[in-house]
């Protein structure tokens, strides 16, 4: 009589097979991912309805497309942490569109209220030397000035696109500026006095900048302009419990309320170079952006971005992270100076930070990156869905 055998249990997958099993995703090409994930969303849009913000990775977070971020005919704001990098990205946005063709018909506009020193625009954005113009009447200095320039503007038949840094620069009309500092003086010193004067003050403010965005948007929506108005975040001594923001900015609700996106930029960890042993100096510094408000998408993503004093935001760098993070297979989990791609669209076995050069000298590898990008950045996005049915 035969004995029963009992089944052999079956073998753990080795580490090699694991490993290769896993790999299988990325022999597909970028033909193969578009064909099989093109129907992730089906947007209203289109990529001619967008600018690019700046970043590839920004760009994505707002549209799900790689090549523009923010709708043309809208208003978006961009609150930020001192020395975070807003300003920067404002004129990496403006840059962008002066670079890109379908904006050889735009102006192209920095109004800046400060009157600070620019930036190298020969160094930094070299698309910007011959495009880059004032406002009418030259940089806005009052609320009422920004709107009259804005509505100069609108009436004109070329589209533009404006960066305001910043919104926290603009003053009240000048009557209301003399009223401000008699009622002061009349205070004669009463702290608590002056601070209902400016707290009065402010709120007044906050209602001319309501009116004016009120008129402008409109505007802007019909001319299919843009327009990007930078502002300052401060830190909220008014928090009650852990659940408030721990932010505010000034100027009311209705920078805000008008926006189509509303993104933070925060400051991140400081990049370091090594001199000489143990001796390390700041070339840069990462920024966060903290997506508040989507009215093009819904959906609310954060993401990151290395800034270096030398160029700017390295676009090619926030990509390649991305990459090594939801789709490459990389030599280690933390990237480091020796760490290797070890299997990706553009070769194997290839050192992280050499392949970012490499890319910086083609501009056809970077276009291929941005795709690749765009394409995994949307396959990530559809695992994101209940897969349930809509009531609707």
């Amino acid at each position: 009589m035969a004995r029963n055998r009992k089944a052999r249990p079956k073998t753990k997958q080795t580490a090699r097979e694991k490993s290769a099993e896993d790999s299988k995703q990325l022999d597909l090409n970028l033909d193969d991912i578009k064909k099989e994930h093109s129907d992730v969303d089906k947007q209203s849009y289109s990529e001619d309805d967008l600018i690019p913000t700046g970043s590839t990775m920004f760009n994505l977070a707002c549209s799900d497309f790689s090549s523009g971020g923010w709708k043309k005919g809208s208003i978006n704001t961009l609150p930020g942490e001192s020395d975070s990098g807003k300003t920067v990205l404002a004129m990496s946005c403006l840059a962008s569109c002066a670079a890109d063709k379908r904006f050889d018909k735009y102006l192209i506009i920095m109004n800046n209220p400060e009157s600070k020193g620019s930036f190298n625009l020969l160094q930094m954005f070299p698309p910007l030397v011959d495009r880059l113009d004032l406002p009418p009447g030259g940089n806005s200095q009052s609320i009422q000035q920004f709107g009259g320039a804005i509505t100069a503007l609108c009436k004109g038949k070329t589209p533009f696109i404006m960066a305001l840094d910043s919104l926290d620069f603009l003053k009240g009309n000048s009557d209301h500026e003399k009223a401000l500092k008699l009622a002061v003086k009349l205070a004669d010193g009463n702290k608590d006095a002056i601070k209902d004067i400016q707290k009065t003050y402010g709120m007044e403010k906050a209602k001319v900048i309501k009116k004016v965005l009120g008129e402008v948007n409109d505007q802007i929506n019909k001319t299919g302009s843009v327009l990007i108005i930078v502002q300052q975040l401060i830190e909220n001594t008014k928090m009650k419990n852990k659940f408030d923001d721990p932010y505010r900015t000034n100027g009311g609700k209705a920078p805000f309320s008008s926006s189509t996106h509303s993104s933070r930029v925060l400051h991140g960890p400081k990049i370091t170079k090594e001199t000489k042993p143990k001796t390390f100096i700041q070339v840069g510094h990462w920024a966060k952006i903290v997506c508040k408000k989507n009215h093009l998408t819904g959906k609310k993503r954060d993401i990151s971005f290395p800034i270096y004093e030398e160029y700017g935001i390295d676009d090619i760098e926030s990509i390649c992270i991305f990459l090594a993070e939801n789709h490459w297979q990389m030599s280690a989990k933390v990237i480091g100076p020796g760490t290797v791609i070890e299997k990706s669209e553009f070769g194997n076995g290839l050192y992280f930070y050499e392949f970012i050069d490499a890319v910086w000298r083609s501009p056809e590898k970077y276009a291929e990156l941005k795709q690749l990008v765009q394409d995994v950045w949307r396959l990530r996005e559809k695992s994101l869905h209940t897969g349930r049915k809509r009531v609707f």
